[in-house]
């Protein structure tokens, strides 16, 4: 295994949103839970679990969460993406002083 192997900023775009897009996946439920807890009702969570559940079954914990990729997903990307490169050129000026 290589040491101090930089990655190229394209894999960091392709790594940032796939990053982003599990990252909507694995919270969106809490996210939905939040949403319909602040809609007003003084409800508790499970109460809300079993609306959300009786209502729209499992897929309803994931309401909403294509909007949210679409919107993550290329956030994620740009910023991996930005960060590598930014790291890459400060790696290359650091050796070219040297």
């Amino acid at each position: 295994m290589q040491k101090n192997k930089q990655f190229s900023p394209y894999h960091s775009l392709q790594g940032g949103v796939f990053a982003g897009i599990f990252s909507v996946i694995i919270s969106t439920p809490a996210d939905v839970l939040k949403t319909q807890m602040q809609e007003g009702k003084k409800e508790r969570i499970i109460p809300i679990i079993k609306k959300i559940y009786k209502t729209s079954g499992i897929s309803g914990f994931w309401r909403g969460s294509l909007a949210r990729m679409l919107r993550v997903a290329p956030g994620q990307g740009v910023m991996f993406f930005t960060y590598e490169g930014v790291s890459n050129f400060i790696d290359k000026l650091k050796y070219s002083i040297k």
